[in-house]
């Protein structure tokens, strides 16, 4: 329906741009109502690269 945000980082990177992403909503003035963080489970990453 166009109100989720989903963004995928590395955690181990040395910068993950999310200060550039909250950055960048707030100077286009898009406001967010919550904020939800996961980690990805080894049985999801196993799948996504047997995918591959």
């Amino acid at each position: 329906d166009g109100s989720n945000l989903f963004y995928t980082y590395n955690t181990k990177s040395k910068t993950t741009g999310i200060t550039s992403l909250l950055y960048s909503l707030r100077k286009n003035e898009i406001k967010l109502k919550d904020l939800k963080t996961e980690q990805s489970s080894l049985e999801t990453i196993f799948v996504n690269l047997v995918k591959r």
